[in-house]
């Protein structure tokens, strides 16, 4: 869940130094895979959060672990938010630029969620469908919630398309309820 303002404005700030330098593709990649590390690493995310250490040792740490596997944009920009003690936001500035990424690639991501397993037809069917309404590429992931009995939920950022049978169950019962 994306909550910091810090972390939208550094994101934003840094996306548009890497568009303008014509390193976005280099520097996405480079935040992939800090986003990823961060995601797979419970400590390295308390060690960069917590106050007690001092930034010449998180500058260290954050030197062995990125210098040389990343880009020195990417390092240029990581070393910037250790210098504004911003280095607690960094899993979520990286979750904003791949935001912008895709904002500027006229990408939406959408979450499928269903009772059964979806074929990649009826994935690709549902993509068609929803790259047609809202004139983007659509990039889809699915998700499996036995609770909606059947049919399928559509997340497109902060918005549901419910088509599940729990919902039209629901929305039958509280027409009976009204009625």
């Amino acid at each position: 869940m994306l909550t910091s303002k810090a972390a939208k404005r550094y994101a934003k700030a840094f996306f548009s130094l890497a568009q303008d330098k014509g390193k976005l593709d280099e520097v996405r990649a480079d935040f992939n895979a800090l986003a990823e590390l961060a995601a797979q690493s419970e400590e390295l995310t308390t060690f960069l959060s917590s106050p007690l250490v001092a930034q010449d040792k998180r500058l260290e740490l954050l030197k062995s672990l990125f210098e040389g596997k990343i880009g020195a944009t990417a390092m240029s920009f990581v070393t910037f938010l250790n210098q504004k003690d911003r280095t607690p936001v960094l899993a979520e500035v990286c979750e904003y630029f791949e935001v912008f990424c895709n904002e500027a690639a006229n990408v939406q991501l959408v979450t499928i969620t269903s009772a059964q397993e979806l074929s990649e037809t009826q994935v690709k069917a549902i993509e068609v469908k929803l790259e047609a309404k809202l004139n983007k590429t659509i990039k889809a992931s699915t998700e499996l919630d036995a609770s909606l009995l059947g049919g399928f939920k559509i997340a497109i950022g902060d918005q549901v398309i419910d088509h599940s049978i729990t919902a039209q169950l629901n929305s039958l019962k509280q027409s009976i309820v009204n009625a």
